[in-house]
């Protein structure tokens, strides 16, 4: 099979379906969604958080309710601990769609 022929699958009843349309339907129904919401909640974030702070943290997650932010040093940590209730509560009315219960900081 060359490089870049059609792979099948086959699903019961012995009907071939393209991996491709399979992978296009799981990106559509699962991944796109996601990030969408993710791309929602880090518009607001970035509207939300002082700019010398949005600088060094960053939504890269969400997963159960709970929003991964990646900050880039401790200082940065510790200040977005001291306002991530606040900024929990505009979320959560800013981006309802994305269900976000809790904001964990993660130092990376």
């Amino acid at each position: 099979m060359g490089m870049y022929e059609q792979k099948t699958v086959r699903r019961r009843g012995n009907t071939a379906v393209r991996l491709g349309d399979v992978l296009e339907g799981m990106l559509r129904s699962r991944i796109e969604p996601r990030c969408l919401k993710l791309q929602a909640v880090s518009a607001a974030w970035e509207k939300l958080l002082p700019a010398e702070l949005s600088a060094h943290c960053r939504p890269v997650e969400i997963s159960s309710g709970r929003l991964k932010v990646l900050v880039d040093s401790p200082s940065h940590l510790y200040e977005l601990r001291l306002v991530s209730g606040e900024v929990l509560k505009q979320l959560s009315r800013s981006c309802a769609a994305a269900r976000i219960r809790e904001i964990r900081p993660v130092l990376g």
